[in-house]
């Protein structure tokens, strides 16, 4: 049987840094039992060497919301929206829907808290996993307003690089939960798309 996928998907995995036939020496791999009797996609196996693997310029270009939007219908919702406020709250329900990630949203005077949790195990010791939803969060802002959107406060457990750091546009804090904080009134900023 042979798999065609879009040239936009195929320059996607290029950028990433890994060839082509990387997908299909997984199919000539002695681990390809493993991976399908495991569900490979929704198991710890992706989140596993992505973690090992992964470099933060990798992971960037995978929160990269411009790139991959198509792909993903709760970010195509999400950039629908009429400002990032209502693109969260889209996200949020969306999300949950089609994957094991709920997305909490907590008001707090004139901010906005948002706390990713994961019903998968290992996402939640993923250090891949949370950085990229965080990322692609701000992704998603910045791409909708076209302004350069930073928030105002954003932690976890998990280390930020300098080059994470230069994107993001603030120092992370080290916490032993996870948040993303917004002003409200960044989020108000209309979309680029809204009429």
């Amino acid at each position: 049987m042979s798999l065609r996928i879009s040239s936009e998907l195929q320059s996607f995995i290029s950028e990433l840094g890994y060839p082509f036939t990387t997908l299909s020496s997984l199919f000539e791999s002695k681990n390809l039992d493993k991976y399908l009797d495991s569900k490979w996609i929704q198991s710890a196996h992706i989140f596993e060497i992505l973690d090992k693997n992964a470099n933060d310029q990798q992971l960037l270009t995978c929160s990269n919301v411009q790139k991959f939007y198509q792909f993903i219908p709760p970010y195509f919702a999400a950039l629908s929206s009429k400002n990032g406020q209502q693109a969260i709250s889209r996200l949020a329900s969306y999300e949950q829907l089609i994957g094991p990630i709920e997305i909490g949203t907590f008001k707090e005077g004139d901010k906005l808290r948002i706390h990713i949790g994961y019903l998968n195990q290992y996402r939640k010791i993923s250090r891949f996993s949370l950085l990229v939803d965080q990322l692609s969060i701000i992704s998603l802002i910045r791409t909708g307003t076209g302004k350069e959107v930073k928030p105002i406060s954003i932690g976890s457990r998990f280390e930020y690089s300098q080059i994470l750091t230069n994107y993001i546009g603030i120092q992370a804090q080290m916490s032993s939960d996870n948040y993303l904080v917004f002003k409200l009134e960044d989020l108000l900023i209309p979309f680029k798309n809204s009429k």
